[in-house]
């Protein structure tokens, strides 16, 4: 015999009959169940308040480089409620990555001598940030709202400094000629 039927249990009337006995119209028993389903909604909400997915908004980004087929590094920071915590990626292009996280921030470098490389950053579908280079050992940011700012994308290169000879160039040392023996 089950405990509860559909034609036995009016929820609105408060006609409950569980085990056999008819709970109808009892005052004490509507108020036990106005208590009980208070306290498990008030259990609920705080619960869900407690849990860090809802301490702040959590998004679905994703990631797509695209460029020169060549080995890249890609080091992303992620920032989920309290956590920051450093991701490195060594692939090779092109790749995408989908991430969970309130923020994301990321650093790829092309590790070839010359190609182009560029990205784009969606989260929950949407374009934030997009950058792309071409030069020697192109590099670009990707980055959404966060501790470090607005959503943006930014291109740079690694440097070239020419070196200039000195100034008094020193002689090169005397050749070592080994001793003839007497």
């Amino acid at each position: 015999m089950p405990l509860a039927t559909a034609s036995e249990t009016d929820i609105l009337g408060l006609d409950f009959r569980i085990f056999g006995i008819s709970l109808r119209g009892d005052r004490m028993v509507r108020a036990m169940v106005r208590r009980f389903a208070g306290a498990l909604l008030a259990a609920l909400l705080l619960a869900g308040m407690a849990s860090p997915a809802s301490a702040g908004e959590r998004r679905e980004f994703l990631i797509e480089l695209d460029g020169t087929f060549a080995e890249f590094v890609m080091y992303c920071t992620l920032i989920d409620g309290d956590i920051r915590k450093t991701v490195r990626r060594r692939e090779y292009l092109p790749e995408s990555y989908r991430i969970e996280a309130e923020a994301v921030s990321c650093t790829v470098t092309m590790l070839d001598y010359r190609g182009r490389i560029s990205g784009k950053l969606y989260a929950d579908g949407r374009l934030i940030a997009s950058a792309a280079q071409n030069a020697i050992r192109p590099i670009i940011k990707l980055r959404s709202d966060g501790p470090w700012g607005p959503a943006r994308g930014a291109r740079s290169s690694v440097p070239i400094r020419p070196t200039r000879p000195p100034a008094h160039p020193e002689k090169p040392p005397a050749p070592i000629r080994p001793e003839k023996p007497e």
